[in-house]
């Protein structure tokens, strides 16, 4: 009989100590390697979010704001209370019932103390206040939105697609060198009529300079690499610069811009020749004429067709229209608004489209 009481003795002091080593549990490497974004912003704490019992913990202060719930404690009963608008949740340190407006929940790991933080179940919380959670295995992520805005979708850009956009900053064959950085902003005027979200950014590289010479205009060369999305993310592409003109450009059926030569074969940059050195102009002709705005660097400088009072150095003014053509396909999680958005406008063009045909 006594045998039998102190096992059931040991196993409850075992329980007890257990539990007590739980809310005293360290922080390892391992626990601050996971990550926790909050409307694609990192959740900012001075205590890491822990993977405890297969369950990511986060401080719950930092959680609750981020979530724009109002938190209350309460000492005597080690009760956390969060109320965002008529959401009233409330959990007890070390008890795994928790409710959520007056309905209880059951837990799979309790609220606890953690090197002084109090820390709660991320996925609790979080769609206890409505919002969505995701886990994104490749990065150790813990992703929440709390807005449609910010919920991810994936969305797809093809090859050729020519995005307009409006340089930044000046750019100059006399004044710019290789590697400097160039950046020219979406041409957007409402959400969706472009294939990225207005505000958007693409940014790249001064890949080659020519200075102005005797029978040598001047001529600049850019590859764009990266959009920078509105909410700070960014995008990966390969994109070469590319006229506006129809002979360079034409419209898909489904809306979009799409470079006649898709295949890139023949790389376009910025050139001056003649009376309107500084403007852009193209590739030259036997009869010395342009034939688009921009120079195909694979028809070569035909320096015998020009006269060496003509050359001078390109610049390329802030404002300038041109085209980003992509050279490679991408996907890129863009905002479930911006999505619709152009769903929306790429139907209704290809609607408008068939009418007119």
């Amino acid at each position: 009989m006594w045998g039998r009481q102190s096992s059931r003795m040991a196993g409850l002091l075992s329980g007890v100590l257990l539990s007590g080593m739980l809310l005293l549990l360290p922080v390892t490497a391992a626990m601050a390697a996971v990550q926790v974004e909050v409307n694609g912003q990192a959740l900012s704490s001075d205590v890491p979010p822990a993977k405890i019992g297969g369950r990511i913990m986060v401080p719950l202060r930092g959680i609750f704001e981020a979530l724009g719930a109002k938190v209350d404690w309460n000492a005597a009963s080690r009760t956390i209370i969060a109320n965002r608008d008529t959401t009233n949740v409330q959990l007890i340190i070390g008890n795994p019932r928790a409710t959520v407006s007056g309905k209880t929940v059951v837990l799979d790991t309790p609220a606890m103390i953690i090197r002084g933080a109090t820390m709660v179940p991320v996925r609790f919380v979080s769609e206890a206040m409505g919002a969505e959670v995701k886990w994104i295995d490749t990065t150790q992520t813990v992703s929440i939105t709390t807005d449609k805005k910010y919920a991810a979708s994936s969305f797809t850009v093809p090859n050729g697609t020519v995005i307009p956009v409006k340089l930044d900053k000046t750019i100059s064959s006399a004044v710019n060198n290789v590697g400097d950085v160039v950046s020219a902003t979406v041409s957007s005027i409402k959400e969706g009529d472009a294939e990225f979200p207005l505000g958007t950014h693409l940014t790249g590289v001064v890949q080659a300079v020519q200075r102005k010479a005797i029978g040598q205009p001047g001529m600049v060369d850019v590859a764009f690499t990266e959009a920078k999305l509105p909410d700070g993310r960014t995008v990966k592409i390969a994109g070469s610069i590319v006229s506006l003109d129809a002979a360079s450009v034409t419209k898909s059926s489904d809306g979009r811009l799409t470079a006649v030569d898709k295949t890139g074969s023949e790389r376009l940059k910025f050139i001056a020749i003649g009376a309107g050195a500084g403007l852009l102009i193209g590739k030259l002709t036997k009869s010395n004429t342009t034939t688009s705005g921009l120079l195909g660097a694979a028809a070569g400088y035909l320096y015998s067709e020009i006269n060496k009072t003509q050359a001078a150095d390109v610049t390329v003014a802030a404002g300038t229209a041109f085209g980003v053509r992509l050279d490679n396909a991408l996907t890129y999680n863009a905002g479930l608004v911006f999505v619709d958005a152009r769903m929306n406008y790429l139907r209704s063009a290809s609607t408008s489209a068939k009418t007119t045909l």
